[in-house]
């Protein structure tokens, strides 16, 4: 499978959001955010890999690497991947529940791919919708 063009490769970066040795996020009974966190994200890799010219480059901590990746190093290993896309995972504790997607602000691209996300993901995982944000 290929997206985009087909001569040209994107590289997306994924960040465990909440999963170093400092702050391991949320947590309720036996779910803790940091578990949950890099589950996700490597399982976005995995759907990813199906396409061809898609690089995605894991900005957060691992399976193999919990704990391991501090927040100025996530942000460091983002801007010398230079991604197309960058999405973070979390699972907030307050605040509310359900997906919400955030974009730069002023960038169209930018807002509609989040608006689709949060749209779509929050129907197929039967969430609220939060919308998308700047």
């Amino acid at each position: 499978n290929i997206i985009g063009k087909e001569d040209e490769e994107y590289v997306v970066a994924i960040a465990a959001g909440h999963n170093n040795t400092n702050d391991t996020g949320a947590s309720s009974g036996n779910l803790v955010e940091e578990e949950l966190t890099i589950k996700v994200a490597e399982r976005v890799e995995e759907l990813l890999e199906n396409y061809s010219n898609i690089k995605v480059v894991q900005t957060g901590s691992t399976s193999e690497n919990p704990g391991g990746v501090q927040v100025g190093e996530r942000t460091k290993l983002a801007r010398e991947a230079n991604p197309d896309l960058c999405i973070q995972i979390h699972f907030n504790a307050g605040g509310g529940t359900g997906v919400e997607a955030i974009y730069k602000d002023g960038d169209g691209y930018s807002q509609q791919l989040a608006e689709i996300l949060s749209d779509t993901i929050s129907k197929s995982m039967g969430l609220t919708n939060r919308q998308a944000r700047s």
